[in-house]
């Protein structure tokens, strides 16, 4: 009898064991199942938190970004990204949440104490800095304090100035820089990439038909933000390749064209072609998924193609 109870405790024993084994793997899959849920409705809420519709958020969202700004999403108007002052406060910057559904929102900038930064300051190293001091960046030709799109700042090579990145040195856009004879250093998607020039000496091709007159590199919208010794610098590539006795840049002169067409038709003009800023690609990435951006949308928000919308 004793031997037989014993029999039934051990089974009892081991029923409860069983049991509670179970219980534990239910509770682990209905955490993963929780977890998997949270995460599948936190990338959903992108087409649920925004009124009046999904379709006309996304449709304005699509066309802010073909301009290069960002769309406010209390207004439904277009702002510069990083952009200072309305719709902003005075100080603050209009960057993207970082959040499975991105939108613009005001970013303000403190020291590492806490206190704000003012005058256009930026956080760079716990510090409030001046985003345009190029010592910050240890005066490096080329780099320059450069914001994400969450508004992070951090040294890289300079694209507003016509600069990239090629093993950690910057170098100027279409230049050789560090690659084969007859070939120049193009932004590419994400990386640059070392392609043929297809343009005559002293003149370098940006992918859109054109090509672009080399004395551009040290004029152009922006070029007085160059340093000194960054003027010197480009100045040299440019001897380099038209000689010392280059002739003096002229609009309108057709010997010394600042843009032609590659069968040499002049266009006159003295823009430096249109470089995406550096994060673009991130950016279009993040929105691409957040949004369900098709590959006709993506071409679109890019330039390459027609409101994609009936």
């Amino acid at each position: 009898m004793t031997g037989s109870r014993a029999a039934r405790w051990e089974v009892l024993v081991l029923v409860v064991q069983v049991a509670l084994v179970v219980q534990v793997v239910l509770v682990v899959q209905v955490a993963q199942g929780f977890e998997f849920h949270r995460a599948e409705t936190e990338a959903g809420q992108c087409m649920g938190d925004h009124r009046p519709t999904w379709k006309l958020y996304r449709m304005t969202n699509l066309g802010c970004l073909r301009q290069g700004l960002v769309l406010w999403p209390i207004d439904y108007k277009c702002y510069t990204l990083h952009g200072r002052g309305h719709p902003c406060m005075e100080n603050q910057r209009l960057v993207y949440s970082d959040s499975p559904c991105p939108e613009a929102k005001c970013l303000g900038y403190a020291s590492s104490s806490g206190l704000p930064c003012t005058g256009g300051q930026v956080s760079h190293h716990g510090d409030c800095v001046d985003p345009e001091d190029r010592e910050q960046c240890g005066g490096e030709l080329g780099r320059r304090l450069v914001p994400d799109m969450h508004g992070s700042y951090s040294c890289r090579c300079s694209r507003e100035l016509g600069y990239s990145e090629w093993e950690g040195k910057c170098y100027v856009q279409y230049s050789q820089g560090p690659c084969k004879e007859g070939e120049q250093l193009e932004p590419g998607v994400g990386n640059p990439v070392c392609k043929m020039n297809p343009c005559d000496v002293g003149y370098f091709s940006a992918g859109d038909g054109f090509c672009y007159f080399v004395d551009t590199w040290v004029d152009f919208p922006g070029s007085e933000k160059l340093s000194q010794q960054e003027k010197t610098d480009r100045t040299e590539l440019i001897k380099a390749l038209l000689g010392e006795q280059a002739a003096t840049f002229c609009t309108f002169c057709n010997e010394h064209c600042a843009k032609k067409t590659l069968e040499g038709e002049c266009i006159n003009t003295t823009l430096l072609p249109e470089v995406s800023p550096a994060g673009e690609e991130e950016l279009l990435q993040t929105l691409a998924l957040a949004f369900g951006l098709n590959s006709e949308e993506k071409l679109f928000v890019m330039g390459n193609t027609d409101f994609p919308f009936p």
